[in-house]
């Protein structure tokens, strides 16, 4: 290795306001220096774990594989530092949880596994057929996923009544099949129902057809024989006979980092309606997200954080707290790229392995970024490189095909940037191994995009819209999106004759592409904001709302434009606007329908429909 390729950088702290980036003789991994001055240096994690202060390997390959200016790599190693900053996420220590609810339809499966393992865990055994003197036979079974395991809701026959029993041995005498035992155990697979021990009860004791409803919560569950079940999509704590070894392989304390959060403001699910977003639902393979309480929620203990959902959420609603969409246009603010840049984009490992092949090596006009997860990137990250400068964005990894939600993102991102600029292979993945090469997308020469400057963020949706906005405007032609081309953009119609302004498709759009202008009682929609959720036309109770699967990204796309709009009633008292003749004439012809008088006042608003009832008193 040359002495040019043994550099290493260091941010240290010199006293001032001004950090000192340092170009340093190559340290030793096995004894980082403990410099209390260092606040970030270029190096691989995967090598120091335990490093005392950050390691960038984006920094190391920034300065081993580029011609990256030093002026430069010292706004990029503060925005690393800023990045680093950033990183905020709950951690915690859980202890083993013991619980267990064993489920079968074979008491004597049951009643093996409680002799195996009832020393060690906490058993809650469940029969679904068959009888146990020891375990209940469970009727009416339903299993709900929660964020920490099931809520299991049951129900048991309870025939005896111990409090009123005064052991007097009448029912076990006159049971024809001899189901009842010494300990009142009633068989009822032996049972016929022929109540003759209820009549013969002297205190009134038994009733055969009495239930005792249970809920009970857990943890885990496992599933002996083939008992007949209703089980949630959600089986990350499931296990299957032939899955007992993995089940107690999870009997261990852990720490449980929440790597993501769910912004519930903006998520665009609908619990009530069960209708809306279920992106993250689908992309989840781990069952780390579910539905709780009518909302989507995150289980960081199954999470395995693979970026899918990430990736896939449209608003932005689930934020990797590694790397959140705020810090990712906050670093340009610090570091802003350079104008016709090669970005490659990767993990640190994968960075790391790409430094192994090519540390040698020198890339001009290129930059290496760092992402803790390559499958969470999103069209909207794509397109803020495109839009930032980037000449093309190479993303690291393997096979694409491995990642079809990825893919998904590469392949959209290329088909806008096609249709705004005739640059067809903006994005590409490159293995670690590979050389990328110095190729440019074809027909750069052919892009003449202004560098989109807009580094504030409201939200992942908000942002993305104003960059297709940004690229669409330095088209000369409409660009048309057709029916699925790109995810989450849609065209809402209104039908104006069923639209009665009752506004209750509002509540349904909490990214705010829906909004209504009271003071002309219409309704507006803003294109570049709507996710293609559905919500609103599931909610509205007029079959007003339809939706379609395609987009005209003209500049109307992106701002409010009205789509219905209702003729105000006024108040015969004071002339305000308090309604739409439209619900005002169906309240009439509902009312008519049910040959019902209308309450009086009827015309007027509220202040002075009081008024007048008290003037009529």
């Amino acid at each position: 290795m040359t002495e040019e390729t043994t550099r290493h950088f260091t941010l240290r702290d010199n006293g001032t306001a001004q950090p000192l980036l340092n170009e340093e003789k190559r340290f030793s991994y096995a004894a980082l220096p403990g410099d209390d001055n260092i606040l970030l240096a270029g190096g691989f994690p995967s090598l120091a774990p335990e490093a005392p202060y950050p390691l960038s390997a984006a920094l190391q390959l920034n300065g081993d594989c580029t011609t990256m200016q030093p002026d430069a790599l010292i706004r990029f190693a503060e925005a690393e530092l800023e990045k680093f900053h950033r990183i905020s996420y709950r951690s915690y220590d859980i202890d083993i949880d013991f619980r267990v609810c064993v489920i079968s339809d074979d008491p004597e499966k049951l009643n093996a596994f409680v002799d195996i393992y009832g020393g060690i865990l906490e058993i809650e055994p469940l029969l679904t057929s068959g009888s146990h003197p020891d375990y209940a036979s469970a009727v009416e079974l339903g299993i709900i996923a929660e964020s920490k395991g099931y809520r299991i809701d049951y129900a048991i026959r309870s025939p005896l009544s111990r409090s009123r029993c005064n052991y007097c041995g009448a029912c076990g005498i006159i049971c024809p099949e001899q189901c009842i035992s010494e300990e009142l155990f009633f068989d009822f697979g032996l049972c016929t129902l022929c109540l003759e021990c209820q009549k013969a009860c002297p205190v009134v004791a038994i009733d055969m057809h009495a239930v005792e409803r249970i809920s009970l919560s857990i943890p885990a569950l496992v599933i002996l024989g083939e008992p007949k079940l209703e089980l949630p999509a959600s089986a990350a704590s499931i296990y299957r006979e032939n899955e007992i070894t993995s089940y107690l392989a999870t009997l261990f304390s852990c720490r449980v980092d929440e790597l993501i959060s769910i912004r519930q403001q903006i998520c665009h699910y609908s619990g009530d309606a069960q209708s809306g977003c279920r992106a993250c639902l689908s992309a989840c393979r781990h069952g780390a997200v579910n539905v709780e309480n009518g909302q989507i929620s995150i289980n960081a203990l199954s999470c395995v954080e693979c970026g899918q959902c990430l990736s896939v959420c449209p608003t932005g609603a689930l934020q990797y707290n590694k790397y959140s969409d705020q810090a990712f246009i906050e670093f340009f603010r610090t570091f802003p790229l350079a104008a016709d840049t090669t970005v490659i984009i990767g993990t640190h490992r994968e960075l790391h392995r790409f430094w192994w092949h090519h540390n040698r090596t020198r890339f001009e006009q290129t930059c290496f970024l760092e992402y803790p997860k390559s499958a969470a990137l999103s069209l909207m990250h794509l397109l803020f490189l495109a839009g930032h400068g980037a000449r093309q964005v190479i993303v690291l990894g393997e096979d694409i095909e491995d990642n079809a939600l990825l893919a998904k993102s590469i392949r959209e991102t290329n088909l806008l940037l096609t249709r705004f600029s005739d640059s067809s292979d903006f994005v590409r993945l490159c293995s670690p191994g590979e050389s990328p090469g110095n190729s440019s997308p074809s027909n750069y020469e052919q892009r003449q995009a202004k560098t989109y400057t807009d580094l504030n963020l409201i939200n992942r949706r908000e942002k993305l819209s104003s960059l297709v906005m940004h690229l669409a405007a330095q088209c000369t032609e409409t660009i048309e999106l057709e029916t699925d081309e790109v995810r989450n953009f849609a065209t809402i119609i209104c039908d104006e004759n069923r639209c009665t302004q009752c506004l209750a498709c509002l509540n349904a759009c909490k990214i705010e592409s829906l909004s209504a202008d009271p003071s002309n009682l219409s309704l507006c929609w803003n294109g570049g904001l709507c996710i293609g959720c559905s919500g609103c036309v599931t909610t509205c109770p007029e079959l007003a709302l339809s939706l379609e699967n395609r987009a005209s990204l003209t500049d109307a796309f992106f701002s409010p434009v009205q789509i219905a709009q209702a003729e105000p009633i006024h108040c015969l008292g004071c002339g305000k606007v308090f309604g739409t003749r439209k619900s005002f004439d169906r309240v009439m012809k509902l009312l008519a329908r049910r040959s019902q008088k209308p309450p009086e006042y009827l015309e007027y608003c509220e202040d002075c429909r009081v008024l007048k009832l008290f003037e009529s008193q």
